[in-house]
């Protein structure tokens, strides 16, 4: 949560059928000066400045106001221009815009346990970090069925560029490790990354 917020303004709501002589008098004890938003219950209270947090303090659990709140600052989310982002339905249901204003993975390598990665993809190639192919023994990570490179964009495509889709963190690194077809090299894929590959 953003921990900015308007000096000398708090946020409001008396409990419903509270008489207004009550809510009045309520916050005149603190020097507050309600006023109503819209239709709504809401009240925007002006306080003397740098007195929020204290008025904030002895008001949040009073038995006659639903709820009293900092009026904190709202910085609206970050939309990437990638085309396909509108068809992205999956990262506004899990709140990435609001994370990516916060951060879009800086510093942080994955590994894709997977079909292989494709590393000439647009939205991947220089995200793309050397990694293992299981089933041959050997670095050629090559996604030989198209699922692994999903996988890789769904997690860390690069965003905000004009090209195809949006990854939920866009500045991540990804590791490919390939393995297909064998059960046995699936299990051995899972303590890959852990035991053989460093950032």
């Amino acid at each position: 949560m953003n921990e900015e917020w308007a000096r000398g303004r708090i946020l409001v709501m008396p409990r419903a059928g509270l008489p207004a002589q009550v809510f009045a008098s309520i916050l005149k004890e603190h020097d507050g000066k309600a006023r109503k938003i819209g239709q709504s219950n809401l009240y925007v209270v002006a306080l003397p400045e740098y007195t929020e947090e204290g008025v904030l303090t002895r008001l949040e659990h009073h038995p006659h106001l639903k709820f009293a709140e900092l009026d904190r600052v709202v910085m609206p989310a970050l939309i990437p221009n990638d085309p396909v982002y509108i068809n992205e339905w999956h990262l506004p249901k899990i709140g990435a815009p609001s994370a990516w204003n916060i951060t879009q993975g800086n510093g942080i390598t994955i590994a894709i346990l997977d079909s292989g990665v494709d590393n000439s993809h647009p939205d991947l190639a220089s995200r793309i970090v050397p990694g293992w192919n299981l089933y041959d023994n050997n670095s050629d990570t090559s996604d030989v069925v198209g699922h692994g490179t999903s996988v890789a964009g769904t997690a860390a495509a690069i965003s905000n560029n004009s090209i195809g889709v949006v990854g939920v963190r866009w500045s991540i690194k990804n590791h490919a490790v390939a393995s297909h077809g064998h059960y046995g090299l699936w299990l051995l894929q899972y303590n890959f990354p852990r035991n053989n590959l460093r950032s």
